[in-house]
């Protein structure tokens, strides 16, 4: 549905965390318009198979942790 970041963490197949997404490049402002959120932070980790492929099948974004906390590497796992 949409591009930008969420495509990009689908193609490379590696998590991503933002602390300013609004001022990627890569942001869609159809986004928040979209959800009704407008991000501050964001986390966007890619689903993968469970088969031997770990094909990349999809992608997971998190908005807006809470008390305004940063996303931390840990947040992935």
């Amino acid at each position: 549905m949409f591009g930008g970041i969420a495509a990009d963490v689908f193609n490379r197949g590696q998590a991503e965390i933002l602390d300013e997404p609004m001022a990627d490049s890569r942001y869609d402002e159809r986004l928040h318009v979209f959800t009704g959120i407008r991000p501050e932070s964001m986390m966007i980790v890619p689903m993968k198979d469970s088969d031997s492929s770990h094909k990349t099948i999809g992608v997971i974004m998190v908005f807006n942790k809470l008390r305004g906390a940063k996303f931390i590497a840990d947040d992935q796992s």
